[in-house]
C-alpha cells in the first residue's frame, strides 16, 4: 500500500507542477492577447491618421488648382526626361 501511496503523492505532483505551468502559459497568452489588442488599436489609429491625411491632402491640392489661372496656350514645360 505505501507503494500505492508514493506512487498517488508524485502524481499528485506532477499534476500540481503541470497545473503550475497552465496557469503561466494562460497568464502569456492573456498578455500577449492584451499586446495584439493594442498594436491593432495603433495599427488602426494610423491607418485613420493616414486616410485624414491624404483627405487633407487632396483639399489643399484642390484648393491650389482652382486658385491657379487656367492657360490653354502654355507650352509644355521641357525637362530632361521628355
Amino acid at each position: 500500500m505505501t507503494e500505492l501511496t508514493a506512487a498517488a503523492a508524485v502524481a499528485r505532483k506532477d499534476l500540481e507542477m503541470l497545473q503550475t505551468q497552465l496557469a503561466a502559459k494562460e497568464a502569456e497568452l492573456a498578455a500577449a492577447e492584451r499586446r495584439a489588442s493594442v498594436a491593432q488599436r495603433r495599427a488602426d489609429d494610423a491607418e485613420r491618421k493616414a486616410v485624414e491625411a491624404n483627405a487633407a491632402i487632396e483639399r489643399i491640392v484642390d484648393a491650389i488648382c482652382t486658385q491657379l489661372p487656367v492657360k490653354s496656350d502654355v507650352a509644355p514645360i521641357q525637362t530632361s526626361l521628355n
